[in-house]
C-alpha cells in the first residue's frame, strides 16, 4: 500500500497526473499529458513516465494481478517506443525497452508497439534484437501483411550497411540476406 501511495504521489507531483491517469489513459494521451506546462518535450517526464508505469506492473505483479501488470508493461513500452523516435532521446529508454521484455516474456505484442520497438532497436544499432522482435511479431501475428513490409524494409535498409556496423549490431550480412530470403518466401 505504502508503494502505491509512492506512486501516486510521484505521478502527481511531478506529472500532474493520478494513478487512475495513469492506470486508465492510453500511451498517446499520457505523452501528451507529460509535456512541461508550455508544451515542450521533456525527455526526464517521460522517462519518469515510463519508471512508473513499471512501477505499477511491479506492484500488479506482486498482488497476483497478473492482467493489470501486463497492461502497464504494455503501456510502459508503447510510451517509451513512442517518445524515443527521435535520435537523441533514444540512449535513455533503450535500457528501457530490454527491462520490459524481460517482464513481457510470453506475452503477445501488439503489432503497432512492437513495429514501433523494432524501429528503436534498428535506430539503437542493436540489429540482432530487431530481427529478434521481427520474427517474434511474425510468429504472434500471422498474415499481417504490414509487419512482413515492415521486415523487409528492414532487412532493405540493413542491407545498405556497412559490415563492421552489421556485425557490431549482431547481425552479420550472411543472417541478413538469409533472413531477407526468408521473408521473401514468406511474401510469396
Amino acid at each position: 500500500a505504502e508503494a502505491w501511495v509512492e506512486v501516486g504521489h510521484a505521478a502527481e507531483e511531478f506529472l500532474g497526473i493520478t494513478t487512475q491517469q495513469l492506470e486508465t489513459m492510453l500511451a498517446a494521451d499520457l505523452i501528451a499529458l507529460a509535456r512541461t506546462g508550455n508544451g515542450e518535450e521533456d525527455t526526464a517526464r517521460w522517462l519518469l513516465l515510463v519508471e512508473l508505469l513499471q512501477v505499477s506492473g511491479d506492484l500488479y505483479q506482486q498482488e497476483g494481478r497478473e492482467a493489470a501488470a501486463v497492461v502497464s508493461y504494455l503501456k510502459a513500452l508503447d510510451v517509451a517506443t513512442q517518445v524515443s523516435q527521435r535520435r537523441e532521446r533514444l540512449p535513455y529508454f533503450i535500457t528501457r525497452f530490454d527491462g520490459l521484455m524481460l517482464r513481457l516474456d510470453g506475452y503477445v505484442l501488439p503489432a503497432g508497439i512492437g513495429l514501433s520497438l523494432m524501429r528503436g532497436y534498428e535506430q539503437a544499432e542493436q540489429f540482432a534484437q530487431a530481427e529478434d522482435v521481427l520474427f517474434h511479431l511474425l510468429e504472434d501475428h500471422p498474415g499481417d501483411e504490414s509487419i512482413l513490409e515492415a521486415g523487409l524494409s528492414l532487412y532493405d535498409r540493413l542491407l545498405q550497411l556497412s559490415d563492421f556496423k552489421l556485425q557490431s549490431g549482431g547481425l552479420p550480412r550472411d543472417e541478413v540476406e538469409e533472413s531477407l530470403a526468408e521473408l521473401l518466401d514468406l511474401k510469396g
